[in-house]
């Protein structure tokens, strides 16, 4: 996947680098937008099931970094959420041209699927059946 350092929301940098290891589900949302909205309980779902090989990672697209830290904290979703303002260039080299665009980034750091389904889209039937073509399941 492209490079790039984003921040958290406790002020902590991340990269692709950082999740090897297990799969990553990479999605580019709004805290606004009601496409974004639809998918974020499945987020939070996938986290409390499927932690132990599947880290779930936003690159939340805002005005302000307050908009996220809020809506984050609201809903309660546990996520890591990144700020895209430390690097909006992100967006186009990931060729993010709607909201939510994901992507699922191997254990190996190498991206899997360029774009992946939504989750409301069968992602997570689709991550079974990568994971079973691997010999993982």
């Amino acid at each position: 996947p492209p490079a790039f350092t984003l921040t958290d929301m406790q002020g902590r940098s991340h990269s692709p680098a950082d999740f090897k290891g297990k799969y990553t589900y990479l999605i580019f949302c709004t805290p606004e937008h009601y496409g974004c909205m639809m998918e974020y309980p499945f987020l939070q779902s996938y986290l409390d099931r499927h932690a132990d090989y599947l880290d779930v990672v936003s690159v939340m697209v805002a005005e302000e970094r307050e908009n996220v830290e809020q809506f984050m904290e609201r809903n309660g979703y546990l996520w890591k959420a990144l700020y895209y303002e430390d690097q909006p260039g992100i967006l186009r080299d990931y060729q993010v041209r709607a909201f939510p665009t994901s992507y699922l980034i191997g254990p190996d750091g190498n991206l899997v699927l360029s774009p992946a389904p939504l989750p409301s889209e069968g992602f997570e039937q689709q991550l079974f059946r990568i994971m079973r073509s691997r010999g993982e399941i």
